[in-house]
């Protein structure tokens, strides 16, 4: 239901919202006539100086006890440095020699490593195939069988991502009594 007012136009009807605009210049302050450069000065010389602004006396450097010497924290990594240095170097290396051992070839390395990170795409690509939702028993050993499959491959790239890697001329004994097939 609509209700109508007959006989009142509210476009006729004005109500001042808004108050007048004065005539008379605003009074800032104290007086209009005062010269505001005296005052100004008057209170400038009556306050006190400010002494934050003031520039220090700039540090000497040269006079500290420590300067031009290397600080701790890098002197411990050059040493550090150095002992990683001199350990990874190929005097070391060749003493480290172990009896069946021999150092993998770099293009054989290379290849390895392009090799399981061929694996790892595949293995990642039919991991991110599974399904959302693991509501089996199955889904749920498939995803963690996956999830190790990337770690193990992962741990082995890292492993043959070294400088050195020694490699075994003969294989480990539970690996030749699995390739006779002589289980006890």
């Amino acid at each position: 239901m609509i209700l109508f007012c007959v006989g009142v136009d509210r476009c006729s009807v004005k109500s001042k919202v808004k108050p007048d605009i004065p005539t008379e210049p605003p009074k800032y302050g104290l007086g209009g006539n005062q010269d505001w450069i005296k005052v100004n000065a008057v209170k400038v010389i009556k306050t006190k100086a400010n002494k934050t602004g003031c520039p220090k006396k700039k540090r000497r450097y040269v006079t500290k006890k420590n300067y031009g010497k290397l600080p701790v924290y890098l002197e411990t990594r050059i040493r550090t440095a150095a002992e990683i240095k001199k350990r990874d170097s190929p005097e070391e290396q060749a003493k480290c020699r172990h009896d069946g051992t021999r150092k993998l070839d770099e293009k054989e390395r290379m290849e390895m490593v392009n090799n399981l990170k061929l694996k790892w795409a595949h293995t990642n690509a039919a991991y991110q195939k599974l399904s959302f939702v693991l509501d089996t028993n199955s889904k749920k050993l498939r995803k963690e069988r996956f999830e190790r499959n990337l770690t193990n491959i992962e741990k082995d790239v890292t492993l043959l991502c070294r400088k050195v890697v020694l490699v075994s001329d003969s294989a480990p004994a539970k690996i030749r009594q699995e390739s006779t097939g002589s289980m006890h």
